[in-house]
């Protein structure tokens, strides 16, 4: 199911992106998560934000000449709202992907970090 992105179009990013963190294609600001998708630039207030964790994909490439296997890395957001947002952070970032959790741990202690087991 594909999420509408629109509330979370970012017009004005401010000093806050300038000075944010970049971890593969995301980055970790003061109070905002932000990332891009074509010519936008989106955020997530980190105060609405209720989980995180970490997702791995492994894909097989086939090319022409042979292939190869890519560890696709995303950010999962689950906000107060119960909805989740999937950003993608990068292929073959686990030592980004790793540090962003790290950092939004330190950084934001009412969030908690790993998925939910039920």
């Amino acid at each position: 199911m594909l999420m509408n992105l629109k509330p979370y179009i970012c017009s004005d990013p401010g000093q806050e992106f300038d000075a944010a963190i970049r971890f593969g294609n995301l980055r970790l600001g003061e109070k905002r998560l932000f990332w891009k998708s074509g010519l936008r630039r989106y955020a997530v207030e980190l105060a609405t934000v209720r989980r995180v964790w970490r997702q791995e994909e492994n894909v097989y490439g086939k090319l022409c000449c042979g292939g190869r296997s890519y560890v696709i890395h995303r950010l999962v957001l689950r906000l107060e709202d119960g909805k989740e947002l999937t950003l993608h952070i990068g292929d073959d970032e686990k030592a980004a992907a790793e540090a962003l959790l790290q950092l939004i741990a330190e950084r934001f202690p009412h969030i908690a970090i790993g998925k939910e087991t039920t």
